[in-house]
């Protein structure tokens, strides 16, 4: 326990979490960094920061992800750039698309088609909007027709009406 306590210019351990005094150095060579007596090494470190990484993440981590990190991430390497490659297929067809409705938006010819085409329905249009009012002065004219002939026919009736009034009084 000494030895804790005594270290290379009072740094600390580099274990994550550990305020220990790193142990003192023994020989030439690069000072140590981590503290003696609770296994705490350079291997111990970086499996404490991928665990806390991972709970920080919400993830898991295995015994192959600290037993095999380097296999395990080449396979999840792998993964990810097929995910990539997927995501990328993806991505080109949506830049097809686009780059086809660019090209239709900066068509001269395809405006002119459009605007072609919404002439012809206007036209249409009011065609059928002049047919429907020479058809609503054609029955105006009838009814007109029909009004006189009614009023002539109700005159004469109550011309009939007076002389067969007149008659029976007589």
């Amino acid at each position: 326990m000494s030895s804790a306590t005594t270290g290379t210019a009072g740094t600390t351990c580099r274990f994550p979490g550990c305020d220990r005094i790193v142990a003192r150095a023994t020989g030439p060579g690069r000072p140590p960094e981590y503290c003696e007596g609770r296994g705490h090494t350079k291997v111990t470190a970086w499996r404490e920061r991928r665990r806390l990484a991972a709970a920080d993440a919400g993830t898991a981590t295995g015994a192959a992800d600290t037993d095999n990190p380097v296999t395990m991430a080449r396979v999840t390497g792998a993964e990810l750039l097929r995910l990539l490659r997927a995501e990328a297929d993806r991505v080109a067809g949506i830049a097809d698309r686009l780059r086809e409705a660019v090209a239709t938006v900066t068509d001269p010819t395809a405006a002119e088609v459009e605007v072609e085409a919404v002439r012809a329905a206007a036209e249409q249009r009011a065609v059928a909007a002049e047919a429907r009012a020479a058809a609503a002065e054609q029955r105006a004219a009838e009814e007109g027709q029909f009004r006189a002939e009614a009023d002539a026919a109700a005159e004469e009736m109550a011309g009939h009406l007076a002389t067969a009034q007149a008659s029976t009084d007589r």
